[in-house]
């Protein structure tokens, strides 16, 4: 499917590119996507029921509060809210699109799903955090570019204060939580315990006016609304202040979010789930140490030799490994903080050459099969200063 920029200008035309991309994912999925549709519709009703317990202020351990868990799964599988591997297609679809109606088990999932809309605000501000290296990297001192980010990832934010409110107890009007306080009354609700009998005579009773309550609560919540507006969001991005690198990062994630759902659902606990933590790492090496580029790895380091045993034959290998892993450590040190701190006005180069100067000081007493490589190393230092970048090898 073609994603190029131009053709984002419009939310209808970015909700179509949304569907067709659901659908796909639908497809490249498998099998997986019907055990994925039904975690998602048993995370829901369970939401659902706690919806209830908070807006009827029940303690979340009290017995009524296991009470309305059950009587809402109960109902929902009498409503025929369970997975239809038939109707798995409609999910694409909006709640509220003209014929043919939604099957009662899609439109309960489509209006209260919010931990899937949440879920992705979190990996689109996780990729506005990306955008700023890639812009960085692609063109210093865009401050347009960075700008839009920055407003973007508010705009982002700010829908995800909205679905928080949406799922608030105090977001529903007085209607709904008289509603909800008609039906579940404390004390019958204390009285049905967990007999199945009871709960199912309390569902036959009220099966009506549970339908109606959540109906209710399903057009408060107007999950509807939050897409579009995300959908708008997306398209209204400025042309002129985003490159097109970064306007078709942004399409890309949004777009491709169920894709990536999908995969990773199933690996989280859906009763707390929010996003997966993005975890960088930085690895210490002599590849990586930037100071000494003119010497690989290869250069440097002795006791490699003999399937990496050559250090236990020889103390002037063991010093000298010894002494490059103390440099390189402070080179790639200061380079993670220094990448960090994101301030220009630190200058990281002179900060290792200090460093490195320590080192040597203190090693050399320690290191006398090294010496030679120590006044090696400070006529390298003498001769960088005080120019920038990578030291120059001898």
């Amino acid at each position: 499917m073609p994603l190029e920029p131009a053709l984002t200008s419009t939310p209808e035309q970015i909700r179509k590119r949304r569907e067709t991309v659901i659908d796909a994912a639908m497809r490249d999925a498998g099998f997986a996507y019907e055990g994925y549709v039904r975690f998602k519709l048993a995370a829901v009703r369970a939401r659902v029921g706690r919806f209830l317990v908070e807006l009827l202020h029940f303690a979340p351990s009290s017995p009524e509060a296991r009470a309305v868990g059950e009587i809402v799964e109960q109902w929902a599988r009498r409503a025929g809210i369970v997975y239809q591997r038939a109707a798995s297609h409609l999910l694409t679809r909006a709640r509220g699109h003209d014929e043919p109606p939604l099957p009662r088990w899609v439109a309960f999932l489509l209006a209260f799903d919010i931990d899937f809309r949440k879920r992705r605000l979190y990996f689109l501000i996780q990729g506005q955090n990306r955008l700023y290296a890639m812009l960085d990297a692609a063109e210093p001192g865009n401050t347009a570019a960075a700008l839009a980010v920055d407003r973007l990832k508010r705009d982002l934010y700010l829908c995800l204060d909205d679905l928080r409110q949406r799922e608030a107890p105090d977001f529903f009007t007085a209607g709904v939580r008289l509603r909800a306080r008609a039906i579940f009354d404390r004390s019958a609700l204390r009285d049905i315990g967990s007999s199945e009998g009871r709960i199912a005579a309390f569902v036959d009773a009220h099966a009506g006016a549970i339908g109606a309550l959540i109906d209710a609560m399903a057009d408060e919540i107007g999950l509807d609304k939050t897409t579009r507006d995300l959908d708008g969001l997306v398209a209204g991005m400025d042309l002129a202040a985003w490159p097109a690198a970064a306007r078709r990062e942004v399409l890309v994630n949004y777009l491709g979010f169920p894709f990536w759902d999908v995969e990773t659902l199933a690996m989280t606990n859906w009763r707390d789930i929010v996003e997966f933590d993005e975890i960088l790492v930085d690895r210490i090496s002599p590849d990586d140490a930037k100071s000494f580029a003119g010497r690989d790895a290869g250069r440097t380091l002795r006791c490699t030799g003999l399937a990496h045993f050559a250090g236990f034959l020889s103390r002037a290998y063991r010093e000298n490994d010894y002494l490059w892993g103390r440099l390189h450590g402070i080179d790639r040190l200061i380079d993670i903080v220094c990448d960090a701190a994101a301030n220009a006005a630190i200058d990281g180069d002179d900060l290792k050459r200090r460093a490195f100067a320590i080192v040597l000081d203190a090693e050399e007493q320690n290191l006398p099969q090294s010496r030679a490589l120590i006044e090696e190393l400070r006529r390298e230092l003498a001769a960088a200063t005080p120019m920038p970048g990578a030291l120059a090898a001898s």
